[in-house]
């Protein structure tokens, strides 16, 4: 396969706040905090039903802010196997899996994923949608 690509539009980037407590990686799907300390504080969005702000662009340590992807063409990790053309919602530790009635979907995949790989994800924007049951 070939490289990945990540497409971003200009107004597509948000700096985000890491006040976890440890680092958060590279295509880690992340939502805002609830109770942030911070502005723009987030967290790994782990819930198949989570409110998706979006993508994380490189690794950010605790107590940094970085950059995350909201709208395009994003590197995502896979949780395991997904399809090109699956809808995709966020999973254990912020991966991305295949999504499921009733689950929010962040995006379609663009390339297939595979457990702990990169695939690229076409992304539906900040908080995704609730899948038809």
């Amino acid at each position: 396969m070939t490289e990945l690509t990540r497409v971003v539009p200009e107004y597509g980037i948000r700096q985000v706040y890491n006040g976890t407590g440890g680092t958060l990686s590279l295509g880690t799907f992340v939502k805002l905090k609830t109770a942030p300390t911070y502005k723009n504080e987030i967290e790994a969005a782990t819930a198949t039903t989570d409110a998706v702000l979006g993508v994380l662009m490189a690794d950010l340590t605790t107590a940094n802010y970085g950059d995350c992807q909201i709208t395009g063409r994003a590197i995502v990790l896979a949780l395991g196997v997904v399809a090109v053309g699956a809808r995709v919602t966020p999973a254990a530790g912020g991966t991305g899996t295949v999504a499921a009635a009733t689950n929010t979907c962040v995006g379609v995949a663009v390339t297939i994923g595979a457990a702990a790989e990169y695939m690229e994800v076409e992304l539906t924007g900040p908080g995704g949608a609730a899948m038809p049951t």
